[in-house]
């Protein structure tokens, strides 16, 4: 189980971003004495509601503060990354963690990314095979020539080799480019997976096996499911809004996705049945709380959701409560 954050903080949240972070970070720090598996972040760039641009800096605060957790991105925007320095914070913060880091690369997709960075998006192809090679080579701690200049990366990853790297993708291209490089295929698609199996199986590869299943199976914890629907749904139409307009600007989807994306969260209810359910761990205090799946792209809420009637935590106090996390079924 793991748990997803972008950190967005539109102005109706009524909280500042310092607080935000604070709370974040010691919520996290609270999930890891839970056993939690996993903290991802998700990447954006230029957005008025303070989405994360940066997320190696917050997940190396996390390591600090943490002993369970693994730390990854889903996804990375390389394009926006220089290679070397990529390869260098990246070992650096698996060291600081103790070897907990893995990693999603993507190719982005938000064109005003590309225009402010100056990117041209026919290169995303070139830059994710020569990011992923220079991922490798810098991490054996060895001399490597990089645009032809010889280049020797320090310090070397905690884990042999480095974190682990995952290519997202749903298109033909991304499912064929993640086999040839060796990498796994990060993404809901069953029809990519098996283009990227053949690819494998073609390459010699050993078997990836069949669809894992999708990679946007969330949830929201809540004491009672119709009072937290009502405090997450302005959050939740915040995202699916501005995630339909990405993907209707990129091309990506079928167009009109941002209308599509507001009308199913508008017309999204609880219920009872398999859509709450209560877990098989009591919460501390002999509190069950009910799991409430909600659907994809619509959940990254920032503050002021306070779903979760949170149980003490070690040294008597509360959970933080101000953030609601989106969990993650991984």
């Amino acid at each position: 189980m793991g748990v997803v954050y972008d950190f967005r903080n539109p102005p109706e949240s009524g909280m500042r971003t310092p607080d935000l972070y604070a709370a974040i970070l010691e919520q996290v720090t609270w999930l890891d004495s839970l056993g939690l598996d996993l903290v991802w972040f998700t990447e954006h760039h230029f957005v008025d509601d303070g989405y994360l641009p940066s997320w190696i800096p917050v997940a190396a605060a996390m390591a600090t503060r943490t002993r369970h957790v693994r730390f990854s991105c889903d996804v990375c925007l390389l394009p926006f990354n220089h290679p070397i320095r990529l390869a260098e914070d990246l070992a650096v913060l698996d060291n600081l963690s103790g070897g907990r880091v893995d990693i999603v690369l993507g190719s982005g997709y938000v064109e005003e990314e590309f225009t402010l960075y100056g990117v041209d998006k026919r290169e995303r192809g070139r830059r994710m095979t020569e990011t992923v090679e220079t991922l490798r080579a810098a991490w054996t701690g060895e001399p490597f020539t990089f645009r032809g200049r010889t280049v020797q990366v320090t310090p070397t990853p905690h884990q042999p080799g480095g974190p682990a790297i995952a290519l997202g993708g749903t298109s033909e291209a991304a499912a064929r480019r993640a086999a040839r490089l060796g990498c796994r295929l990060m993404g809901p698609s069953p029809a990519a997976w098996e283009i990227y199996r053949e690819e494998a199986l073609a390459l010699g590869q050993p078997d990836p096996g069949p669809h894992p299943g999708g990679d946007t199976n969330f949830f929201h914890l809540a004491t009672d499911v119709e009072k937290g629907w009502t405090e997450v749904a302005p959050y939740a139409m915040h995202e699916a809004t501005s995630y339909g307009r990405w993907m209707d600007e990129a091309g990506v989807g079928r167009v009109g996705g941002a209308a599509r994306r507001r009308r199913r969260v508008a017309r999204h209810r609880p219920v009872s049945g398999p859509h709450a359910r209560r877990p098989g761990r009591r919460a501390a205090g002999g509190r069950a709380v009910r799991v409430r799946s909600l659907p994809p792209l619509d959940g990254r809420h920032p503050a002021r959701a306070r779903l979760v009637e949170p149980p003490a935590v070690r040294g008597g106090g509360p959970a933080p409560c101000a953030v609601t996390p989106r969990f993650h079924a991984c």
